[in-house]
């Protein structure tokens, strides 16, 4: 019984990353609420244990400062001019904790990062932890192609602007989102460097 019920359970995770798999992708509630929450267009608050307020949310790293123009802005400016930039917040919200859960697969963990400094391997810290550019490429093409039936009508040109957007607007929206449990020099290089390499497509 446990064997199948892991199997069962295990299905949904695998879907993020099969797209041949006929199951919807599953998202931590919770996780994800807290998620979306922080991706509200301005920086709000929320309220600890202890009572205390603390602000919480992306604010101005993702977004201009007419508060309306879509874009990155934690490393160097980065404005999205592709139909990205258009899309409802729900689907802009799926996909950057979509890709989180990719790239988190893959080995790109702040925590895995953080021991990594600390050790022999300290010069190797982001290369070993880092997803390949053209990896999250592969993944957001077929992502889209799932989720947004225009995006197979543009043309390559296109395709290619539009990616990077989507790219670049969700690694500062993940790393972000870890940053604010992680809060710290050492997250804001991480953080800053994974946002640049997208921006690079490196």
């Amino acid at each position: 019984m446990g064997i199948v019920a892991a199997g069962v359970i295990g299905l949904p995770a695998l879907a993020q990353f099969n797209l041949s798999v006929p199951q919807e992708e599953y998202r931590d509630p919770k996780v994800f609420g807290n998620f979306v929450y922080m991706m509200l267009p301005s920086t709000t608050s929320r309220t600890l244990a202890d009572g205390t307020h603390e602000r919480y949310g992306i604010g101005r790293a993702r977004l201009g400062a007419d508060g309306k123009t879509l874009g990155s802005y934690s490393t160097e400016a980065h404005m999205f001019n592709s139909a990205y930039k258009d899309l409802p917040d729900d689907l802009q919200e799926k996909w950057a904790y979509d890709l989180w859960q990719y790239c988190k697969a893959r080995g790109c963990s702040f925590d895995v990062y953080r021991k990594l400094v600390g050790s022999p391997l300290s010069d190797q810290a982001m290369n070993r932890t880092a997803v390949k550019y053209d990896d999250q490429k592969d993944f957001a093409n077929m992502w889209w192609r799932r989720h947004y039936p225009e995006y197979k009508q543009m043309g390559f040109v296109f395709q290619d602007q539009f990616l990077n957007d989507t790219i670049v607007d969700a690694t500062n929206v993940w790393t972000y989102f870890v940053f604010l449990d992680n809060p710290g020099a050492l997250s804001v290089t991480w953080k800053d460097e994974l946002v640049y390499r997208a921006i690079a497509k490196k």
